[in-house]
């Protein structure tokens, strides 16, 4: 039988000078987990997670998942001594996994090797090399020779507060549970118990803060469950629930509206005040303009400053006049001001600061466009990007108005239509792909 060999690659593994910080050892024994996870493991415990339960203590390992017990360590079946084929069948595959073990020991040794100095480990070294030591055996020198208790209380408190990280109503619950375990398996890291209900109470202060699932909490309250997993299941199931009830997609939708209105009205409010400011900035301008011209014509004609209408050359000629001179026109003050008003009407309308017109875009998504066909019908589409079908609205919907989350359902309504089986489904702008 050939001899097992495993080269691993520790390119992905940081390299840490000096003495370790407990963060340091945390991301190391992470980072060694993808490695050794890519290398399947035929021990029936170790399920998915390959060979890296040898960095694991059995608190740690448990808390993966699909975990339930802890991975039996192989040991040497020596030499043969049987006599039938089943019974070689046997040793030789005990014999294989044993030499896979001894080879990711050996793997894990050299990474732990190259990626701390070497003077930590003189302790348990023989001729340079780990013999004889379990990978695990040498993680836990580390930690028990070099990290300082003010260092690991530190990362403690942290992975506390990890605990209680808020759900965001916006993503899937998973990704709050996958936080939560995180933080579970951190503090195991660091030797310290978490208890299923220290979790649950962290889990039910942040589920209780969203008013959709007041109903979720009360049921739990007067409910028998207690363990951690039961109370994942429960909350999976109202969240899942919530997210399909008519009632709640209708105030969502009604609750995005009003978000999308405020937003529309915010951007038009900023227009209008950038305009009032342009319009400040003119008028400041226009009146020294006057008072200039005011002092020159004043020079001009030996006459006391404001005495005379305001007024501003336009410096235009019209030809010459009557008696041969150039004939120049003014503006007055007034014209001004009613020159300006016109400017700033027309900027507000070339720069879309009508609220009505902001509202219609807003609400189609991009150009108006009327049911110019009559019966909700139109000769152009709405939504050019959208394939949805609605058997109570027809074609040419939004993307995510499907059969399911319709809140204008007709008798002719079934959620299993579709645009090519409508099902007695209406063909509202069905033309669009006939």
């Amino acid at each position: 039988m050939t001899k097992v060999e495993i080269e691993y690659d520790y390119s992905g593994i940081d390299r840490v000078a000096g003495i370790p910080t407990t963060g340091q050892l945390i991301t190391f024994q992470k980072q060694m987990a993808k490695v050794q996870t890519s290398y399947k493991c035929n021990i029936t415990e170790a399920r998915d997670h390959g060979w890296s339960w040898i960095m694991c203590t059995d608190a740690q390992w448990i808390l993966k998942k699909g975990i339930t017990a802890p991975v039996p360590v192989p040991v040497d079946p020596g030499p043969y001594t049987g006599d039938t084929n089943i019974l070689n069948a046997a040793h030789k595959q005990v014999l294989k996994i044993y030499e896979e073990y001894e080879e990711h020991k050996r793997n894990t040794n050299k990474a732990i090797q190259a990626c701390f100095d070497e003077d930590l480990f003189i302790e348990l070294e023989t001729d340079g090399l780990l013999l004889g030591v379990s990978p695990h055996e040498v993680y836990q020198h580390m930690w028990m020779n070099f990290i300082l208790k003010v260092d690991k209380d530190r990362e403690i408190l942290n992975a506390r507060e990890l605990l209680k990280v808020d759900y965001d109503p916006d993503r899937i619950v998973q990704h709050y549970y996958k936080a939560i375990n995180e933080a579970r398996e951190l503090l195991t890291g660091l030797r310290e118990t978490v208890t299923d209900a220290e979790v649950m109470r962290n889990a039910y202060a942040t589920f209780e803060k969203n008013i959709d699932l007041k109903d979720a909490c009360r049921e739990w309250n007067r409910g028998t469950l207690t363990t951690w997993e039961e109370m994942r299941k429960h909350f999976s199931k109202e969240i899942q629930m919530n997210k399909t009830d008519p009632a709640i997609m209708k105030r969502t939708e009604l609750a995005n509206a009003v978000l999308a209105q405020s937003k529309v009205d915010e951007n038009t409010q900023r227009q209008a005040s950038e305009v009032l400011v342009l319009q400040t900035q003119k008028i400041q301008e226009l009146e020294a303009r006057i008072e200039q011209q005011q002092l020159a014509n004043s020079a001009t004609n030996n006459e006391i400053p404001g005495r005379i209408p305001a007024s501003i050359s336009t410096g235009s000629s019209n030809g010459s006049s009557a008696g041969g001179s150039s004939a120049t026109s003014t503006v007055t003050k007034e014209e001004m001001m009613q020159m300006f008003s016109q400017f700033t009407q027309n900027m507000q309308q070339g720069e879309g600061t009508n609220p009505t017109k902001a509202k219609k875009k807003s609400k189609f998504e991009g150009e108006y466009i009327k049911n110019d066909l009559g019966n909700g019908q139109r000769s152009k589409r709405r939504y050019p990007n959208s394939t949805s079908y609605c058997p109570s609205c027809g074609y040419d919907i939004k993307p995510t108005h499907t059969p399911s989350t319709c809140t204008n359902r007709k008798d002719c309504h079934n959620e299993a239509a579709t645009l090519a089986n409508k099902m007695g489904g209406v063909t509202t702008n069905c033309h669009f792909v006939t």
